[in-house]
């Protein structure tokens, strides 16, 4: 897990598990997130590395496993005759 900025002690956490996992990979027993912060996700917190400004935002802070999937992605539109 990475933070973006300094934290204070006492601050209030959250974390993007879109950072973390996939749709394609399912961990927790939800789809949606409830965090109520202003950017929240909602229902696209484990399908948002799909979108490209996404990707050029968060891809150096994601899991191995999220940026192998991303890089999928990108070879995919490379390449559209190779699909899998």
């Amino acid at each position: 897990i990475f933070a973006l900025e300094d934290i204070e002690p006492g601050s209030v956490l959250t974390v993007d598990y879109g950072t973390c996992i996939t749709d394609r990979f399912k961990l927790f027993p939800f789809e949606t997130c409830h965090c109520g912060t202003p950017s929240c996700a909602k229902n696209q917190v484990f399908s948002r590395y799909k979108t490209k400004d996404w990707q050029d935002k968060f891809y150096e802070y994601c899991s191995p496993y999220v940026q192998k999937q991303i890089d999928d992605i990108r070879d995919q539109q490379k390449n559209p005759s190779d699909a899998r």
